[in-house]
């Protein structure tokens, strides 16, 4: 092999490690996100949906298989009153998508305080009671003396 093949063929191996470093250190967790129209096209076994407006209306925020300790970072998305908000203390309705376990929309962040449970595929409230535009973090569990349905 001559210098020059030799040196190409090394050029194309460390691109070719680098590209492989660069997809593993971006591609995330395959099985947990957020973003808006997943639980209604997917099947996952904690997913839940969090409206800025009453009725399960406006924008969304969809949750899957993670819980989340503040919502600060996460913005509505999707179409309707709402798009583009910041969901902390500024959530109306939610929906418990999953088949397996509760979800509870929580006042502050870090799960503590007053808290709206949702128990599993439960839609039956169109409105948060204790945590109505007070709603700082969500898990996927039942919270203790939380208002439940």
């Amino acid at each position: 092999m001559t210098t020059a093949k030799f040196r190409r063929s090394m050029q194309m191996t460390i691109a070719a490690a680098a590209g492989t470093l660069i997809v593993a250190l971006t591609a995330g967790p395959a099985s947990a996100g957020t973003g808006s129209g997943y639980c209604q096209s997917n099947s996952y076994t904690n997913c839940a949906t969090i409206f800025y407006s009453s009725d399960f209306s406006g924008a969304s925020l969809d949750v899957w298989n993670q819980n989340i300790p503040d919502f600060a970072p996460y913005s509505y998305s999707g179409g309707g009153a709402g798009s583009g908000q910041g969901v902390k203390n500024n959530a109306a309705s939610a929906l418990n998508r999953n088949s397996n376990s509760s979800a509870t929309i929580w006042f502050y962040s870090g799960y503590s305080g007053p808290c709206d449970t949702m128990r599993p595929e439960n839609g039956t409230d169109t409105r948060l009671r204790n945590t109505y535009n007070e709603n700082a973090s969500l898990s996927f569990s039942q919270g203790t003396s939380c208002y439940v349905w």
